[in-house]
């Protein structure tokens, strides 16, 4: 990304809005230009403001490739610190015009201070205890390019190429030649410093794991005899888990065995409660089988996780002698009575045998 100058320009055409107001929600549609539209939604049982756009397709008439970014300015007092995450998990302070390991020369402000936004980016005020989160529905750029601000790219139709090694200019015509239409969705939260983490931790995996629709006919049958003849509702596990606990996987493997993922998908220290180490059991945690052996393999479930004791030994800058493994507290996994503790962050990988229940 290569900006022609450093400040966006704002649509001088006046924004059309209606309020719609309903049992479950509030919402202001808005109408921006004939080619970007938003609703800014309020649940009733949701802490978030939702911001639903569809942005396309971007016109190039005029000769002049645009890139469409929302901002959200506040009067928070940020000190050039953003915060955005690594893959969905953690979050990595960024500080603006500075790079921890070499002196920087800014010479492009914008394209020199946006990051990769995954699932979530975040501004925080520690004197008035604030923190506002702003979580995406998928992988865009994004930046705090002054205090108290936030930004992330939504559409873009370029007519030249940048330069950066891409070798062409992204410019999608789509498949009537007038360019792309984009629907996504972010979803924002202004909370404490304290209770931030609870809240898009959550979030973020509502966000990831929430179904996909699909309709049917439903023929002439009433909704009422649907659900007296089918399962509608189901789940696998017999009891909830810890709110900071995910199940990542459960993979048929070889000889009836299954591959089962847990995840901790807290960082150290960012909730007073659920940052904690936690434990959980193996044998009763699903519903329609329990759990009768269990051995602890690596990530990828290809080697045996003692095997990791023997791996090559180095020296670092800081004299750490166990090739910079980090592993706080790590409970060793005893496969007699199958319960499993998870730091935060932590994901630990087992092949399993069952019996039906």
């Amino acid at each position: 990304m290569r900006t022609d100058g450093q400040t966006p320009e704002l649509y001088k055409t006046p924004v059309t809005s209606e309020l719609v107001n309903t049992s479950n929600f509030v919402e202001v549609r808005q109408r921006v230009t004939d080619y970007v539209w938003q609703v800014i939604r309020i649940w009733r049982d949701s802490d978030a403001l939702e911001f639903d756009y569809v942005v396309g397709p971007i016109p190039v008439d005029d000769k002049v490739g645009k890139e469409i970014i929302s901002r959200w300015e506040t009067n928070l007092t940020t000190s050039s610190l953003v915060y955005t995450d690594a893959n969905g998990r953690q979050m990595l302070e960024r500080r603006r015009d500075f790079r921890p390991t070499w002196n920087m020369s800014v010479t492009e402000e914008v394209a020199e201070n946006y990051y990769p936004v995954n699932s979530r980016i975040a501004i925080r005020d520690v004197k008035q205890d604030l923190q506002m989160t702003v979580l995406n529905d998928r992988s865009q750029g994004g930046a705090s390019l002054k205090d108290g601000s936030l930004e992330l790219m939504v559409h873009r139709r370029d007519l030249y190429d940048d330069a950066f090694g891409v070798g062409e200019a992204l410019n999608e015509p789509g498949v009537d030649g007038k360019g792309l239409v984009i629907r996504g969705k972010f979803w924002l939260l202004l909370t404490s410093l304290a209770d931030a983490a609870d809240a898009h931790r959550d979030l973020a995996q509502r966000i990831l794991s929430e179904p996909s629709l699909t309709f049917g006919k439903l023929g002439s049958t009433t909704p009422e005899d649907y659900l007296k003849k089918h399962k509608c509702q189901y789940t696998g596990l017999a009891k909830e888990l810890p709110k900071n606990v995910h199940l990542l996987t459960v993979e048929q493997w070889k000889d009836s065995q299954l591959l089962v993922r847990l995840e901790h998908y807290y960082q150290t220290n960012e909730s007073r409660q659920l940052s904690k180490p936690v434990t959980v059991s193996l044998r009763d945690m699903f519903a329609q089988f329990t759990v009768t052996e269990a051995r602890e393999t690596t990530l990828t479930g290809t080697l045996d996780v003692k095997a990791l004791d023997q791996r090559l030994k180095w020296r670092t800058s800081d004299g750490d002698r166990d090739g910079g493994r980090y592993e706080p507290n790590r409970v060793a996994f005893d496969p007699t009575d199958l319960t499993v503790t998870l730091n935060p962050m932590e994901i630990r990988t087992f092949i399993v045998k069952t019996k039906s229940r």
